[in-house]
């Protein structure tokens, strides 16, 4: 509500007062917007909620996008034909040497070497060694 002060200087002027020099005086002039107030604390925590319907499974889901068949048929179309052959992957870096192992079973006794020479050959051999004083 205007004071005496405002309504004297309003009407001082000689003018004819219109409904809205009446309706400023009354409801006021807006004032420059304020400083943002301090934000209220944080509300109590509410109940919780009613649980949600049942989604539809991945198989309706199909259906209803136009799959005709059983749930069975269905999950055998899922899988697709083999693709091509992919190229060699590059060669990975050595593993390291793996711990030493148990010793092994001993092998079979082996076979005597072949005679290289015939008896009547090492016969003359000793004989040339006899000779020559050795």
């Amino acid at each position: 509500m205007a004071t005496k002060e405002q309504l004297k200087e309003k009407f001082s002027t000689g003018k004819k007062p219109t409904g809205g020099d009446f309706a400023e005086l009354i409801d006021g002039v807006k004032g420059d917007k304020g400083d943002p107030g301090v934000d209220g604390k944080d509300g109590t925590q509410g109940s919780p909620g009613k649980d949600g319907a049942n989604g539809k499974s991945a198989y309706q889901i199909a259906v209803d996008n136009g799959f005709q068949g059983t749930e069975s048929e269905w999950l055998v179309s899922l899988k697709g034909e083999k693709g091509d052959k992919g190229e060699p992957g590059t060669a990975g870096t050595d593993g390291k040497d793996g711990a030493k192992g148990d010793p092994g079973t001993p092998g079979a006794d082996g076979k005597d070497a072949e005679p290289q020479f015939t008896e009547e050959q090492v016969q003359a051999l000793l004989a040339m060694i006899k000779d020559s004083g050795a």
